[in-house]
């Protein structure tokens, strides 16, 4: 799979961003809501690293938090970052987040198409139970057209 500088520019700001951040320790809002995004980010990456490491026999990766979402190292990597932005002020940070959330989706669908294409129909029913992130919404539509091009083959 071929990657281009411009999937990994939101990651690489966020990195480089974080370095110049203050945080000011406060009992308000903000503070303690991007404590528990920060907190809560770091603890469901280490669940899904945990069971990244131990796929099942067939390569892939069905038990602990990818029963719940297909991809739960972005929905972790946006909530661990978006805690960053909340606990440092920083609307920068908030705008680097939501470039990365944004490029993730693309990564996410490219990654997808080849999930189908290595683990065949398998991955196809894995698709139709689970979905790619948390939430509803655009779903269904990617969900479809990944199945269309499973199905082509």
């Amino acid at each position: 799979m071929r990657t281009r500088f411009n999937q990994y520019f939101p990651s690489t700001g966020l990195l480089l961003a974080l370095l110049f951040l203050r945080v000011s320790v406060a009992s308000g809002f903000r503070f303690w809501a991007g404590f528990g995004l920060y907190i809560a980010g770091i603890l469901l990456l280490a669940a899904a690293v945990a069971a990244f490491c131990a796929p099942s026999p067939n390569g892939m990766n069905q038990g602990g938090v990818y029963r719940f979402s297909r991809n739960p190292m972005y929905g972790a990597y946006f909530l661990l970052f978006l805690g960053c932005a909340l606990l440092a002020r920083s609307w920068l940070l908030l705008g680097l987040t939501l470039c990365l959330q944004f490029s993730a989706h693309w990564i996410v669908k490219a990654e997808e198409r080849w999930c189908v294409e290595a683990f065949g129909e398998s991955y196809v029913e894995y698709m139709k139970q689970i979905r790619r992130f948390w939430a509803e919404g655009i779903e269904e539509e990617n969900r479809l057209g990944c199945l269309r091009i499973a199905l082509q083959r």
